[in-house]
């Protein structure tokens, strides 16, 4: 992928994808961000589908099903020697 980065409108290289990333966890300040994406370091506006709270109460649940699997199938366990 990362070769492809200079001709595919949007896509970025490894490099600046990660300074995006950490200016983000570290840097940016997120309050204001509730209910937007970040493209780069450009807060966007997310869809309409993204605020349905229909779906947010069934992507919550999905997301707590899901690590109660995780939990329980001991994925995340390091491995013993």
């Amino acid at each position: 992928m990362a070769l492809l980065a200079p001709i595919l409108p949007g896509a970025r290289g490894l490099g600046r994808s990660a300074g995006d990333l950490v200016w983000l966890i570290a840097e940016a300040d997120v309050a204001p961000l509730s209910g937007q994406y970040v493209d780069g370091r450009v807060p966007r506006p997310g869809s309409r589908e993204s605020h349905d709270p229909a779906k947010i109460t069934r992507a919550v649940e999905w997301h707590a099903l899901l690590g109660r699997f995780v939990e329980t199938a001991g994925l995340l366990a390091p491995n013993s020697p």
